[in-house]
């Protein structure tokens, strides 16, 4: 348990960094939030998981070329749909 907790606060202080990053890679496997949302689910906080790739989706709604923003807003919602 003392890793998973170390983990989190590992995964929090990421996110607070992420928050920082104005623009989300095109494709959603490499974005900062979706991975950090990845692995808050597989630490078992699936509310900040899904918290996370909500961050994700709303920056990844931001991307102009719209066949690259449908691609990554596909992405985001299939892992949502994941868990």
């Amino acid at each position: 348990m003392g890793q998973t907790n170390q983990a989190v606060s590992s995964l929090n202080q990421a996110l607070s960094i992420a928050k920082t990053i104005e623009s989300i890679s095109v494709v959603p496997e490499r974005s900062l939030f979706w991975l950090l949302a990845q692995k808050y689910a597989i630490a078992g906080h699936q509310p900040k998981a899904l918290e996370t790739l909500s961050q994700a989706r709303q920056i990844a709604s931001t991307i102009e070329n719209e066949q690259t923003r449908q691609q990554a807003l596909a992405g985001i919602i299939q892992q949502q749909e994941g868990w």
